[in-house]
């Protein structure tokens, strides 16, 4: 069991990486309208939440710091308890702990704040912002340091423009509109050189005008 060397290492990581991130008002998504990123199971009993982990006291606070290791003795999952239920910021390892695999933060058992995952070689891969369980916030997934798609939830539902952006030029790709979880207004697709090719109109989920763009056209501008 690695729990004495790696208790100071881990606990400040926790602690500048939370700080950081808490500052930030900010999910991934194959398709506009399924976010994969889902809510960690929470509201366990003090039993269940610490069943398989060691735990230790966190001198000076209210805190019991609690840990998962593999058969290797490798943390692969630190976290926090306050009168048995979680608080703070937990984070997941894959295999060696050099990077951590997730970020979540809970407030009462439940999770609350900003979520993150990484790559293995520590880059951000997903960044999104949950409330009660629910998405709620700015989200976005990142590809080599790289934006791949963004969007905004609503209660656990995409509100506002959701967009892919292309994967070499970084160049809006694709953005759909939604309200309340529904497509509802436009829906466009863009070439290489940031020309509209495609265009519908959504209301209520439902297609009612648009099609191909031929030729392509530039985009609207919007004056100050």
């Amino acid at each position: 069991m690695k729990k004495t060397i790696f208790f100071p290492v881990a606990f400040g990581f926790i602690m500048l990486l939370s700080q950081a991130c808490g500052e930030t008002s900010t999910p991934a998504a194959s398709d506009a309208g399924t976010a994969e990123l889902q809510a960690t199971e929470t509201n366990s009993t003090a039993s269940s939440e610490t069943e398989g982990f060691f735990t230790e006291e966190v001198p000076g606070t209210e805190l019991t710091r609690v840990f998962r290791e593999d058969k290797d003795g490798n943390i692969v999952e630190d976290g926090f308890l306050k009168n048995g239920i979680k608080q703070g910021p937990w984070l997941t390892y894959e295999r060696v702990f050099i990077y951590p695999k997730s970020l979540t933060h809970y407030e009462n058992g439940i999770v609350n704040g900003i979520y993150m995952e990484f790559t293995t070689s520590g880059q951000v891969a997903l960044q999104a912002v949950y409330r009660n369980n629910q998405l709620n916030g700015p989200w976005s997934r990142y590809k080599g340091g790289r934006m791949e798609a963004s969007a905004y939830y609503k209660d656990g539902e995409l509100h506002g423009v959701y967009k892919e952006f292309m994967p070499l030029f970084g160049r809006l790709q694709k953005e759909i509109h939604y309200k309340n979880g529904q497509q509802d207004g436009l829906y466009r697709y863009y070439d290489d050189e940031g020309r509209i090719t495609m265009e519908y109109m959504y209301e209520k989920g439902e297609k009612v005008s648009g099609g191909i763009v031929d030729p392509p056209r530039e985009p609207e501008t919007t004056e100050e």
